[in-house]
């Protein structure tokens, strides 16, 4: 008889007529007290291409269904992870697996650990997966590779390197050059560069040439400790064995000196590389100018920056960001408002970091009058001020000897609900040896009250007392 009813829910398929929820539960049903699972999942499967299945009828086979739990509970584990509902998916599979009730189907699994992965749910995703070998359950080559990266962002690229070892034995290659990557610079932040070394010693044994980008990961992996003759050692590999080093392989080899703090030699080896025909790439020079500007050298980060002029680079506001911020820190006015100038001519407007920047460094002269009016166009901007603004003016009002224009700052933000703003801004202000009046500490004990946070309004009366 189910044979007959199969055959005829076949033809009215193929007729066009979309059986009823009911027809497609009866067949699952018949097929899985029958012992037939292939059967049974096939009518589910026809089931998802008719878009007959959701959550909520997947419970009632659930509760209602005697015989066929296993593939309804595996079909309702996928479904909430397809609906984003990962929590419920994982608690669904946790009581199946404590009550035994099924070992769990490579596309159950494929699901789960795919989610998990995507929601950082690593500890999860990694004892899913021992289940799963528990249960026999052959992973497929995506899944290996999913668990290579689960595994490498754990801080195991040992267990990472030893799946990829298990499917290669299997048959299974890895074309994607980024599973090898992600093991050597999960190596790499482990300082465990043997172990990275070989790994890339293992493929060239395997392969005829090694991609490009499992060689710049073992550069970088050298270059994120400072290991510059390590990292020098490797590019000269690849430039002896192929293939040919690109402006990543480059840049590198420049990380390895900025770690170790080696900025004086960068001009010695661009200069080598130019001499082998290379060329500087501009995102090379850019790491050159952020690393001077890290280090507070407004003269070579000024002659780098001329320099990308002449080259005829063009600038981006990252680039104008970093020249101005280190400019005023140096308090160099006349040449921040020259880059502010230069930066608007070419077609970019201030951001507020750039006028964070420049409101530091018209407080730090005292040029309060400039300071206001740069306040004034970041509000007819649009911007929304930040604690770094907020901060820069409080100051400025009360070295300014204007504690009152200070406490009305402290007050818009407490209205507007910045209550952790406002106690910085509170602290910074008793810093400028300004204390806040009682009416200023009240309206803090207030806003707290008002907005449901009882004991932090009874640290604020605590300290009033104290003061008192």
């Amino acid at each position: 008889m189910i044979k007959e009813a199969a055959e005829l829910m076949s033809e009215m398929l193929n007729a066009g007529v979309k059986p009823s929820l009911r027809t497609f539960s009866a067949m699952i049903c018949r097929y899985a007290k029958a012992g037939k699972r292939v059967e049974a999942e096939k009518t589910f499967n026809c089931m998802l291409r008719a878009g007959a299945v959701n959550l909520t009828l997947l419970d009632f086979l659930k509760e209602h269904s005697s015989g066929s739990h296993q593939l309804i509970n595996e079909s309702l584990i996928v479904m909430l992870c397809k609906a984003d509902q990962l929590d419920d998916a994982i608690k669904e599979y946790s009581e199946a697996r404590d009550f035994g009730l099924f070992c769990g189907s490579l596309t159950m699994y494929e699901s789960l650990l795919q989610h998990c992965e995507e929601n950082e749910l690593f500890s999860e995703a990694s004892q899913i997966f021992s289940d799963m070998r528990f249960y026999g359950v052959e992973p497929s080559s995506n899944l290996y590779q999913g668990m290579v990266r689960t595994y490498n962002k754990m801080g195991f690229p040992e267990t990472a390197y030893y799946l990829i070892e298990q499917a290669e034995e299997k048959g299974l290659l890895f074309d994607d050059a980024s599973i090898y990557t992600s093991v050597i610079e999960a190596y790499g932040r482990l300082k465990l560069w043997q172990h990275a070394e070989s790994l890339v010693g293992n493929l060239r044994q395997k392969c005829t040439m090694v991609d490009l980008k499992v060689w710049n990961a073992l550069v970088h992996a050298y270059a994120a400790s400072g290991c510059y003759e390590r990292a020098g050692a490797i590019f000269n590999t690849i430039m002896r064995d192929g293939p040919s080093p690109t402006a990543d392989s480059i840049n590198g080899l420049m990380q390895a000196l900025i770690v170790d703090g080696r900025l004086d030699e960068l001009y010695v080896v661009i200069q080598e590389l130019q001499d082998m025909g290379f060329k500087i790439s501009k995102s090379s020079i850019m790491l050159m100018l952020d690393a001077f500007a890290r280090a507070g050298n407004i003269f070579e980060v000024k002659k780098i920056y001329n320099g990308m002029k002449a080259a005829c680079y063009f600038p981006t506001m990252h680039l104008y960001r970093i020249m101005i911020g280190l400019l005023a820190k140096g308090k160099r006015v006349r040449d921040v408002e020259a880059m502010a100038s230069e930066m608007e001519a070419a077609g970019f407007k201030p951001d507020l970091s750039i006028w964070n920047s420049m409101f530091k460094l018209y407080t730090g002269i005292g040029d309060f009058k400039k300071t206001a009016q740069a306040y004034q166009l970041i509000q007819e901007a649009g911007f929304k001020p930040d604690e770094d603004t907020y901060n820069t003016l409080i100051l400025m009002y009360c070295r300014d000897r204007r504690p009152e224009e200070a406490e009305e700052l402290f007050e818009g933000l407490l209205n507007s609900g910045n209550h952790s703003k406002a106690e910085k801004l509170l602290g910074a202000m008793k810093e400028a040896g300004v204390e806040p009046t009682i009416a200023t500490m009240h309206l803090l004990m207030v806003s707290y009250g008002g907005s449901g946070q009882p004991e932090e309004a009874e640290k604020v009366l605590d300290n009033l007392k104290v003061e008192v």
